[in-house]
């Protein structure tokens, strides 16, 4: 529960079936014995869920948990009537998919399922069937409330339905449409269901056939499905590809393979992800950042400012245009770029190592002394800050540096070389033979 919302989803389940099997108890009690019987114990459960209930909102600091459009377009449409139809339809969608697990993917964000705007949308089809279905086994459980001739049904119910709650975007807005690990669960219910209708037929003699039939089907098409995607899931491009096939219209899905192409050094297909992830979602601020990183200057500062005009924020995208504006002699805009990337994360260190490139010498050390408290086990930092002091000729402090530099890059291997060098030369040029022959042997 401290994890996943899921898990607060347990003791409601079991009180639910605990109320579910003492029914017929209940029913025959007196009034007085009924309360200190069942109704006590569904007292304490209730009791205990508020409790946690209260205990998870005071680790979320007294507030859910913030999305954006991106994360969950049907929560943030004006029209509830769209936003009613389209989680029906989500909440139908999900329960299709643990009947037939054929579109399958690891990120459904970003249009990765099309609103439902309309009352003619032939996807109602599958909502009013759901619906239809649900309330069909809802009854039947009803029913069966005083004999409990059916418990399979009754506990695969609750488990396909109660775990869902929390990610059905009903009671609290969630940062998915659909994500396939919230069906661990009622996947379980689902498998009950499916093994309880096959005993009740398997009781009709003339249904053996077919029903033994079915169920080869079924397990045999479960098992090469299971085999197809565990084939998808080998590796990061061979999962990117295989959800690009069934979700060609998923821009996140776009741009993550393009942050594939981009890291395996094939710019040309990444720009061409990167532009088709911004033709399905426009305002996309981190595709522009990336495909302004892959295009000329001219054309990149157009796609970091249009992902500053998305997203004021965007810590990359200021950055980047930091850089380019560096690049053109745009000290001033540089500058004012880096400081607003420092404010909004004061732990960007690529960000204080640009601005030492931008700073007058006099306003540097303010900014060596922070990169040494962010990382103090970075020896560049230290190398850095020796050659600061050693451009302002306080060669003593220059080289307390590059030994500091020295005695932290010993304790790996990629930055013996350079933080020996620069205590050498510096030795060499104040003199200090013997100390630089004890160095060198040490």
């Amino acid at each position: 529960m401290l994890a996943k919302e899921t898990g607060y989803t347990a003791l409601l389940l079991n009180l639910a079936v605990d109320v579910y099997r003492s029914w017929g108890v209940i029913n025959k009690w007196p009034v007085k014995s009924r309360w200190k019987a069942t109704w006590w114990r569904v007292w304490r459960c209730t009791a205990g869920l508020l409790l946690l209930g209260a205990l998870r909102l005071a680790l979320l600091q007294g507030s859910l948990p913030s999305f954006s459009p991106q994360d969950n377009p049907p929560a943030f449409h004006p029209s509830f009537t769209v936003r009613l139809m389209t989680f029906c339809y989500l909440a139908a969608f999900n329960w299709w998919l643990l009947i037939c697990p054929w579109t399958l993917s690891h990120d459904w964000q970003m249009g990765s399922i099309p609103l439902v705007t309309s009352g003619a949308d032939p996807r109602n089809l599958l909502t009013c069937a759901a619906i239809i279905a649900l309330v069909a086994m809802s009854y039947r459980c009803w029913l069966d409330l005083e004999f409990q001739r059916h418990s399979p049904l009754v506990v695969g119910l609750l488990l396909l339905v109660v775990p869902y709650l929390p990610a059905s975007n009903m009671l609290v807005t969630v940062g998915f449409v659909v994500a396939e690990r919230v069906l661990y669960i009622p996947s379980i219910g689902s498998a009950i269901i499916t093994s309880y209708g096959v005993q009740l037929l398997w009781r009709r003699k003339r249904m053996r056939r077919a029903v033994v039939l079915s169920v080869a089907i079924l397990v045999a098409a479960s098992a090469a499905r299971t085999y197809c995607r565990n084939r998808d899931w080998r590796t990061r491009e061979t999962l990117l590809r295989a959800d690009l096939a069934v979700l060609p219209h998923n821009a996140k899905l776009h741009y993550n393979f393009a942050n594939f192409l981009k890291d395996v050094d094939q710019p040309e297909t990444a720009i061409k992800h990167y532009r088709e992830a911004l033709r399905l979602w426009p305002s996309y601020a981190s595709a522009h950042n990336n495909l302004g990183t892959l295009l000329p200057a001219e054309r990149a500062e157009h796609h970091f400012l249009q992902a500053l005009t998305h997203n004021r924020d965007h810590v990359n995208a200021r950055y980047n245009l930091a850089k380019l504006y560096r690049k053109k002699n745009r000290t001033e805009d540089s500058l004012r770029m880096l400081r607003r990337c420092i404010t909004l994360e004061p732990g960007f260190v690529a960000a204080h190592l640009e601005i030492l490139h931008v700073l007058p010498e006099g306003e540097k050390r303010e900014t060596l002394d922070k990169l040494l408290q962010l990382e103090p086990g970075n020896w560049e930092h230290y190398l850095l800050y020796g050659d600061w002091y050693k451009g302002k000729g306080l060669w003593p402090l220059a080289l307390q540096q590059y030994t500091s530099a020295l005695r932290v890059s010993l304790r790996g291997t990629r930055g013996a070389l350079p933080a020996l060098r620069a205590t050498a030369l510096l030795l060499r040029d104040t003199g200090q033979h013997a100390r630089l022959l004890q160095i060198l042997i040490r």
